[in-house]
């Protein structure tokens, strides 16, 4: 995966800790995209696919400081830590782990479970994209 930005804690373990928690929510993903059952009904684990994670919402350019272009963002947890995929007009889809003024991005274009999140939600109309 490549990273998109780095701002790390005096630890210097983000990436580490970023792709620890990636690979939680990759794991749900996978389950949901590869489960029906568990999609529409959930399991001991997880919710029904409408009950997971907390927000989607679009952030207007500009919003946070050196931010250029707005995005769709899907939130899975928030606080510290939080998790959150953020999808951007271009198609481009990247993983954010934040924690207390720390953070890490990864590029999880390439990650079949997001690209199946991308188009769920683009087939149910709430991603507006170049293509």
């Amino acid at each position: 995966m490549d990273i998109t930005f780095l701002n790390d804690n005096s630890k210097k373990d983000m990436r580490k800790r970023g792709e620890e928690h990636w690979e939680s929510r990759s794991e749900d993903l996978r389950l949901y995209m590869n489960d029906p059952d568990v999609y529409e009904k959930g399991n001991e684990d997880l919710p029904p696919f409408h009950e997971y994670g907390l927000n989607f919402d679009y952030v207007e350019p500009e919003t946070f400081d050196d931010q250029e272009e707005g995005y769709h963002r899907f939130q899975f947890s928030w606080g510290g830590p939080s998790e959150e995929l953020r999808f951007y007009e271009d198609e481009d889809i990247e993983f954010v782990f934040l924690d207390w003024f720390c953070g890490i991005g990864f590029n999880v274009s390439e990650a079949e479970e997001a690209q199946w999140l991308f188009d769920v939600f683009k087939g149910m109309g709430m991603l507006q994209t170049q293509n």
